[in-house]
Formats: C-alpha cells, structure tokens, sequence
C-alpha cells in the first residue's frame, strides 16, 4: 500500500521547553491522524491515514527570549565590570617573615546600556581572583580574601595572605574574573566565558624588624642600655 507523505517543520522551542517536547510533537502529530481519519470517505481511504509517514522537518533556529542575536563575553567588554581595590593591611607595608594580608574589594554588580541597539542589563560577579604579590609569587584563588578583624588577628595568616623574604619594595597587583549575565527584558540568562579585569595596582613597603633587650622604657628613658 501506498504511503503518503508529509513533511511538517517543527515548531522553534523557547528557551524555557518543556521536557516533555518529544510527548507534545506526538500529540501534534496524533492530532493529523485523527483529523485524516475523521475527513476519509471509505474505509480504504481511513486505512491509508494509518500508513501515512510524518516526517519531522528541520527545527526553526532559535531565537533567544530577547529576540536578539547571540551575545559572547566579547560584546560585554565595553561593559567593563568594576574591579574594586586591592587592600594590602598593615596599611600597605609588611614586615619580612611575617604574614602580609592581601584582600580584594570586588563584588556582583549590574550595569545598564544597549548592544545591538537593544537596551540591556548585565550583572557581573566575580569568581576567582589573581594575586601577584610582586616578588614573583602569583596566586589564584577563589577566594577574595577578608581584612583581619581587630589586632587579635593582625600579623596572622590568611587564604590569600603572603609572608615576603625580603625587604625589597614591591608593587602588587590583582587580577578579578569575572562571569556575565545579561536580562534584555524577558529574564536572566547566562553569556559563556569569562572577563578578567585588573584593579589598581598597590606599592608596598617590605621592612625587617629586629628584637632587642632593653633596660626600661626607651620612650621615658631614651638613653636606657639597648635604645637608641
């Protein structure tokens, strides 16, 4: 027996489709059946619904909930997300064998503008950070590091802290990756890839402490044996 067959495109799926599309393109096509045998003039004709082959066509491309082309990290560039500061503690210097804290300040942010002549909102957060703490040790970490709370904690070690071996003044530096979501009107999704973004950079003073004995209080008597 004789085949008839039609070619039907698939509907394009939104970018929120359900699981159970393969289930609602059954139904569509149960539907075409149903409505072949329901038109036939004689049982032959109703056979021939049962022999007719539904080709699923080609998927209509899809188009993005915003209706606008697909964006890549490189588009947002000039969105460029704000890296915030590298705080180095005690206030920029160091002290030779002795934890220097390192933090960074930069935190999830949205920003407003047009691509694609299309008014956009991007929310940029950071996700891993790049410490170069300036005498050729680098760290990368996930972690953005906190200030120390209270003199209790000064001169401890932290996640992102760095002990220097001397007293070589230095610049660091930090690096902040960041990852992009963009809302054109119609929700939240993510962009692919990631942008990395370099805060200011710091000078920082490295000094050498040494411990003496003292006879009393060099303040109150600055001629005391071992002051001076």
């Amino acid at each position: 027996m004789g085949e008839d067959r039609l070619t039907a495109g698939e509907p394009a799926r939104s970018q929120g489709a359900s699981a159970d599309w393969d289930a609602l393109w059954q139904a569509y096509v149960d539907g075409i059946v149903e409505e072949c045998r329901s038109s036939a003039s004689g049982q032959l004709d109703g056979a021939r619904c049962d022999d007719m082959v539904i080709v699923r066509g080609p998927a209509a491309e899809p188009e993005s909930a915003e209706g606008m082309p697909a964006i890549t990290i490189s588009d947002l560039e000039r969105f460029a997300p704000v890296a915030g500061e590298l705080v180095v503690e005690p206030d920029g210097w160091g002290v030779v064998g002795t934890p220097t804290n390192f933090y960074a300040t930069a935190e999830a942010h949205t920003m407003q503008g047009e691509l694609f002549e299309t008014p956009i909102e991007v929310r940029w957060t950071p996700t891993s950070y790049v410490f170069n703490y300036g005498d050729g040790t680098v760290q990368e970490s996930e972690a953005s590091g906190t200030a120390w709370r209270g003199t209790e904690e000064s001169w401890t070690e932290t996640a992102t802290s760095h002990t220097y071996a001397t007293t070589d003044d230095v610049t660091a530096s930090l690096t902040v990756v960041f990852t992009a979501e963009v809302d054109a009107g119609s929700g939240w999704f993510s962009v692919p890839g990631t942008l990395a973004v370099d805060a200011p950079a710091v000078d920082v003073k490295v000094f050498e402490v040494d411990t003496v004995l003292t006879n009393g209080d060099c303040t109150a008597n600055p001629a005391a044996q071992g002051c001076g």
